[in-house]
């Protein structure tokens, strides 16, 4: 991530946690694999959406988003912070809480000329030191958003349970197996597996009490 900008004569300087896309529904819910069958999803563009979702069978339209309308649409992937600040909560009526399909990670770059060599090592030891302070205003951020959204009542947050949510996981196998052509991303599959199998899992977003 940090060197693909170099095509664009920029540099990496660091990557930050960014919050997980979750699937919400314009006109049903999204909890098992055969509930993405002949859906037509929007998504923030990329390969791994797109691949995904047609693993499951279903279209994956790349959009803008940014509050532009998405009831064409089936549903959608983003963060529950977006459904809020885009106020799609009137068009969106389910959020599915306890299915995470991939992150959205922030990556900082600079032009390759704008920064001296003591610059740029003080801004790669600032984004590395500033990652534990983001994971907490990220999920603080979410709990805030879900407690607006609850407050609205607008949109229902539902879940998917543990046995669609393994089924999603080998619904998606012919995915990980293209990723997995790459050396260097299954070596970090590998990693991140080993990580989520020693990290106690947290509980689903739900509407405060």
């Amino acid at each position: 991530m940090l060197q693909g900008p170099a095509a664009l004569g920029l540099e990496g300087i660091g990557i930050l946690p960014g919050p997980l896309r979750r699937p919400a529904g314009v006109e049903r819910r999204f909890l098992g694999p055969a509930d993405y069958k002949g859906a037509g999803i929007a998504i923030s563009a990329g390969q791994v959406a797109a691949r995904s979702l047609a693993a499951l069978g279903a279209t994956a339209v790349p959009y803008a988003f940014e509050g532009a309308p998405v009831d064409g649409f089936d549903g959608v992937e983003l963060q529950i912070a977006a459904v809020r600040g885009n106020r799609y909560d009137g068009t969106l009526r389910s959020l599915t809480a306890d299915v995470s399909l991939w992150p959205r990670p922030l990556t900082i770059v600079a032009s390759r000329h704008a920064l001296t060599p003591d610059q740029r090592d003080l801004l790669r030891r600032a984004a590395l030191a500033a990652v534990p302070e983001s994971i907490e205003f990220i999920r603080s951020f979410e709990q805030e958003a879900i407690g607006a959204l609850c407050r609205r009542g607008a949109i229902e947050l539902v879940t998917a349970g543990p046995e669609r949510v393994r089924e999603l996981r080998a619904a998606f196998a012919p995915v990980y197996t293209w990723l997995e052509d790459d050396r260097q991303t299954k070596d970090l599959l590998t990693h991140i597996r080993a990580l989520r199998d020693s990290t106690p899992a947290e509980m689903a977003p739900a509407c405060p009490a």
